[in-house]
């Protein structure tokens, strides 16, 4: 291994920590994302001595925070991995699938749980409860505003 490769490893596992990736992951996507090629699943189970079922499992993690691409390759039965380097657009990524998942159901759902309670007799605690879905709910609005316009300056400064 390089000595640039080796660098960024050991820079980025502390990094990944900010992520609760474990040293594994931090070390799969490292070794990724400072390659500009593609890299064979096999060639990272070899190069870290873990098992090709431990790196996919890893692979999977890194794949779901749209951190890293499967590309197989037609005519083998192997599998590629690479990380996109284009920073911008997996910050967006991730901004995207957080407004799809979490965000989206907050909106779809916290209402109906709310309009459910209205014109009932609540008691102490379910009183308090209300109070803390309708500032989830709020808080989530807010954050929702917040990462659109924050997905939007990125995509200007990215047309730039």
């Amino acid at each position: 291994m390089e000595p640039l490769d080796q660098q960024f490893i050991d820079f980025y596992r502390a990094i990944g920590k900010s992520y609760n990736f474990d040293d594994l992951t931090s070390l799969i996507f490292a070794r990724l994302f400072i390659d500009p090629e593609e890299v064979a699943m096999e060639d990272l189970a070899l190069e870290t001595g873990y098992s090709l079922a431990s790196i996919s499992n890893k692979l999977k993690i890194l794949e779901s925070g749209h951190f890293i691409v499967r590309r197989p390759r037609p005519g083998t039965r192997k599998v590629y991995v690479y990380a996109p380097k284009d920073m911008l657009k997996i910050v967006m990524s991730v901004l995207a699938q957080y407004q799809q998942g979490e965000i989206a159901r907050v909106k779809s759902g916290i209402p109906p749980m709310l309009e459910a309670l209205k014109g009932k007799k609540l008691g102490k605690r379910e009183k308090a409860q209300v109070e803390i879905l309708k500032k989830y709910y709020d808080d989530s609005l807010f954050v929702d505003g917040i990462v659109t316009k924050f997905i939007a300056d990125l995509e200007r400064e990215e047309q730039e």
